[in-house]
C-alpha cells in the first residue's frame, strides 16, 4: 500500500517513454539552435578555426546523451509491452507505444548520414570543404531528423495527440449504421466519449483529494479526444473547401471559456472516468458538457469505436435510477468552443454537417434551425416546425433532424447561462476605483513575498 501510494512503478513505466522522447526532441532542437549560431555570416571564419576541437568534445559528450535517451524510450516501451499490456490493449494505445518506440530506434538509420560530415569536422582537412560548410550539411540532416522521427514518436507518447492520431485513420463514421444499432437512438453528435484515468500522486492537494487546478488539464483532453473523434474528419474536409474558396489559414477549434462546479472530492490515486458530449451549439459556439464520474458505476452498454459492419445490436441494460446517476458525479464542467479559419469563424452546423453528424444522408441540404429557442420549442414542439421546415429530406433525415433540433433547444439554457458570465469582465473595478484609483491589499510574488505596497 505505501509503495503504491507514494510511488507506482507501472505508473512511472507508462510516463517514461514520454519523458525520455521529449528529452530527445529538446536535445535535438537545441543542437540545432546552439551549433547554427556558429555558421551566421558574422561568425563562419572565426568558426572554421574552433569547429574541429569544438566537435570532437561535443560529438563526444552528445553521443551518449542522445543514445541514452533512445535506449531509455526503446526499451521502456518493451516494458510497457511486457507489464502493462492489458491495460495498453483496453485503452487503444498500444499501437502508438509500439511506433514510438520503432520511431526512436529508427533515429539511428540515418547514422550514414550524418557520419561522414562529423568525421571530416573533426579530422580537419580529409575533406576539401570547409568545416563550416560541413556543419552546414550536418545541421540539414539533423533538422530533417528531428522534424520527422524525433518529433513522431515524441507525438507517439504524448496523450493529446494520441486521439487525433488515431482519429485520423478511422473510417468515417456511418450514422445510419449506428442508429440502427443503438437501443436508446440517441444521435451519434449528443454520444458521449469516455476517458478512463486516475489521480495521479503529484495532482493531489495536501488534503490527498485531486487538485481543483488539475480539472482543467483533463478537460484539454477530454475535449481533444470528442471533437476529434466526430469531427477531424469532416475539418479537415471542410478546411480544403475553404481553402480553395481563398481562405487563410488552418480550420482549428478555440476555447473560449470553461466553468466548472465541483460536487464532490476524488481521493489521490483513485480512479476515474471523463464523460465529455456535445451538449448544444448556436451561429457561433460549440457548448460541450463535461463530467468527472466514478469509475464503473455507469457501464456502456455499446460503443460506436468498437462496431463493426455485422455487429449486433447493444446489450440490455437494467435502467439507472436517477439518484444513482447523481451520486456518481464528482463534478461538471461547461466549456464553449469556437471554429477558427485564420480570422473567420465557422459556424458549428457548418463543421457537424461536413462530419456528417446531422443526417445519415450526407448530401442533404437540411439546415436546422438555430435561432433562439421559441415557446413552441419549450413546449416538445420542436420536431415539427423543424420537421416542416425541411420538405425536401427524406422522412428519416427529417426524423433525426428534429430529434437533434430538440436536443440542442435543451441545452441551450446551459449554454445561455455560461455566455451570461461573460458580463463580469465589465466588473474587474467598483465604480468608484474607476473615478479614484484602486487600493489594493499587497501585490505578492507567487512565493507570497510583498513586492509592492
Amino acid at each position: 500500500m505505501a509503495s503504491g501510494l507514494f510511488f507506482d512503478p507501472k505508473a512511472a513505466l507508462a510516463v517514461t517513454p514520454l519523458v525520455s522522447s521529449t528529452c530527445t526532441l529538446l536535445f535535438a532542437w537545441d543542437q540545432d539552435f546552439f551549433l547554427r549560431l556558429l555558421n551566421i555570416p558574422e561568425n563562419r571564419s572565426k568558426s572554421n578555426a574552433i569547429l574541429p576541437a569544438y566537435f570532437k568534445l561535443f560529438f563526444s559528450n552528445g553521443m551518449v546523451r542522445i543514445v541514452g535517451f533512445l535506449g531509455v524510450t526503446f526499451w521502456s516501451t518493451v516494458g510497457n509491452y511486457y507489464w502493462r499490456h492489458s491495460a495498453l490493449v483496453s485503452n487503444q494505445s498500444l499501437k502508438w507505444y509500439l511506433a514510438g518506440g520503432g520511431l526512436a530506434l529508427s533515429h539511428l538509420l540515418f547514422v550514414p548520414l550524418v557520419a561522414p560530415p562529423i568525421r571530416d569536422i573533426i579530422n580537419n582537412g580529409r575533406s576539401k570543404k570547409e568545416p563550416t560548410d560541413l556543419l552546414d550539411e550536418w545541421l540539414s540532416i539533423n533538422w530533417f531528423r528531428s522534424a520527422t522521427v524525433d518529433f513522431a514518436a515524441w507525438a507517439c507518447m504524448y496523450r493529446f495527440f494520441i486521439p487525433i492520431l488515431t482519429t485520423s485513420l478511422r473510417k468515417p463514421l456511418n450514422q445510419s449504421a449506428v442508429l440502427r444499432r443503438q437501443k436508446n437512438k440517441v444521435p451519434v453528435v449528443f454520444l458521449p466519449i469516455i476517458t478512463a484515468t486516475k489521480v495521479p500522486l503529484l495532482e493531489g492537494d495536501f488534503n490527498f483529494h485531486k487538485s481543483n487546478s488539475t480539472y482543467f488539464t483533463d478537460l484539454d483532453t477530454s475535449r481533444a479526444h470528442l471533437l476529434a473523434f466526430l469531427c477531424f474528419k469532416g475539418m479537415v474536409k471542410l478546411d480544403k473547401e475553404l481553402s480553395a474558396d481563398g481562405k487563410k489559414g488552418i480550420l482549428t477549434v478555440m476555447l473560449g471559456s470553461t466553468q466548472t462546479s465541483f460536487k464532490r472530492e476524488i481521493p489521490t490515486l483513485q480512479p476515474y472516468e471523463v464523460w465529455s458530449r456535445i451538449l448544444t451549439w448556436d451561429q457561433k459556439w460549440l457548448y460541450i458538457v463535461t463530467h468527472f464520474v466514478q469509475h464503473g458505476r455507469i457501464t456502456p452498454t455499446a460503443s460506436v469505436a468498437s462496431m463493426k459492419a455485422d455487429s449486433g445490436a447493444s446489450k440490455s441494460k437494467t435502467p439507472l435510477a436517477s439518484k444513482d446517476v447523481e451520486s456518481s458525479i464528482f463534478a461538471t464542467s461547461i466549456s464553449k468552443c469556437v471554429f477558427k479559419k485564420g480570422r473567420m469563424t465557422v459556424s458549428p452546423e457548418r463543421i457537424l454537417r461536413a462530419s456528417d453528424l446531422l443526417s445519415p444522408v450526407s448530401s442533404s441540404d437540411a439546415t436546422i434551425n438555430l435561432s433562439k429557442p421559441t415557446e413552441n420549442h419549450m413546449n416538445g414542439g420542436a420536431a415539427s416546425s423543424v420537421a416542416d421546415k425541411i420538405p425536401s429530406t427524406t422522412q428519416d433525415d427529417s426524423q433525426l433532424l428534429a430529434e437533434i433540433e430538440a436536443e440542442r433547444v435543451k441545452g441551450i439554457k446551459y449554454a445561455d447561462f455560461l455566455s451570461g458570465l461573460e458580463e463580469l469582465q465589465g466588473q474587474l473595478l467598483k465604480d468608484d476605483e474607476v473615478s479614484n484609483g484602486v487600493v489594493s491589499l499587497g501585490t505578492f510574488n507567487d512565493l507570497g513575498r510583498l513586492i509592492s505596497a
